[in-house]
């Protein structure tokens, strides 16, 4: 059952750092966008955002969900389970 806890918290660990990464990215992108709506108005990126919004937080999410696991279990393996020396 410990085990189970410990890969679960990493995990959400990665999911909250994938979150946070998507906002680091986000905001300024959009203030950079809506400060100088005139150049950006019409381009590929504003025309799409929702789509691109969309697709990048659910790679950030997968990402952060694959990671948290990756090192929920390599950790797990170090810290309990191996023999110290």
């Amino acid at each position: 059952m410990k085990r189970i806890i410990y890969i679960a918290a990493f995990t959400f660990l990665g999911l909250l750092v994938a979150t946070f990464v998507h906002g680091l990215i986000e905001l300024p992108l959009l203030r950079l966008m809506t400060n100088n709506f005139e150049q950006w108005g019409d381009s590929f990126l504003w025309q799409n955002w929702q789509l691109i919004h969309a697709v990048g937080g659910g790679v950030l999410w997968l990402a952060g969900l694959g990671f948290g696991l990756w090192g929920g279990v390599r950790y797990w393996r170090i810290v309990y389970s191996e023999q110290k020396r």
